[in-house]
Order: structure tokens, then C-alpha cells, then sequence
């Protein structure tokens, strides 16, 4: 449970703080419409509606030390949500650092849309702290249930 508030509170801070630094106006995590007349909620929507965003506080690392790819099939299903939104500018808003450069490495290669625009949110010490502390414990989480 504190894990999970952990990649919230992480979350929350890249919305409220990094976002709005980065596009000069406040989002919020709400329903956005999509294409086929459905509707989505996104982790960030701007003020003005022209932004939508997936946030991932997720590390891009497995225990092992390899690829998390379980974690890239999240991230992929995000961004089939953003390819059906309306908007004009759609964000993949990644904080790990290893998930943010292997999903660019992916999309040079054309196995993520260009139509995506993929921003690593920079941390502040303390939230990366927090956000280090966290993926640790779900790390383990993991490890105990299999």
C-alpha cells in the first residue's frame, strides 16, 4: 500500500509541478474524449484541453537487471489511448530515466508512433528519492508472490 502512494505522490508531483514548469498551465487527471466516442482518463489533461498524458513513475529495469517488459506493454497500451485521443498533442511522461531512453530508442526504430511526443520528467531529490524507495519495495513485492 505505501508503495503504491509512493508512485502517486510521484505522479501527482510530475501533473502538478513538472507539467505546468514544462507547458506554462495547470493539468488535472480527468476523462478526455477519443476517437470512436469513448472516453478516456488520462493521468494529465491540460487546462486548455490541447494536452493529454500517461505518466509512468514505473522503473524501466527488471530485478535481473534487464529490460522490464512488462512495464513497456504498459506503456504501450498508454500510448493506444493517446493515438485514439483527440487532442492535437498527446504525451508519453516517463520519470525513469532507463524506461524513458529504451522508449525513445524504440521509437527511432518505428516500433512507437512519432505522432507521441516521449518526455522524461526530471525529478527533484527528494521525489527521486522517494521514487527509487518505491520501485525497491514493489521490486520486492513481486519477488514475494511469485
Amino acid at each position: 500500500m505505501a508503495t503504491s502512494n509512493s508512485f502517486l505522490i510521484v505522479e501527482k508531483h510530475v501533473r502538478d509541478e513538472w507539467l505546468r514548469r514544462e507547458f506554462g498551465q495547470p493539468f488535472t487527471k480527468k476523462s478526455a474524449p477519443l476517437r470512436a466516442n469513448g472516453s478516456f482518463e488520462f493521468d494529465a489533461v491540460s487546462e486548455d484541453g490541447r494536452n493529454v498524458g500517461c505518466i509512468s513513475a514505473n522503473s524501466g529495469r527488471a530485478r535481473q537487471g534487464g529490460l522490464a517488459k512488462t512495464k513497456m506493454n504498459k506503456i504501450r497500451s498508454d500510448i493506444m489511448f493517446l493515438m485514439l485521443s483527440e487532442a492535437p498533442q498527446r504525451l508519453m511522461i516517463l520519470a525513469d530515466a532507463d524506461l524513458y531512453a529504451h522508449s525513445i530508442s524504440e521509437q527511432q526504430r518505428g516500433r512507437l508512433p512519432q505522432e507521441i511526443q516521449i518526455c522524461h520528467a526530471g525529478l527533484s531529490a527528494d521525489m527521486q528519492v522517494l521514487l527509487s524507495e518505491a520501485q525497491r519495495a514493489a521490486s520486492i513485492e513481486i519477488i514475494s508472490e511469485a
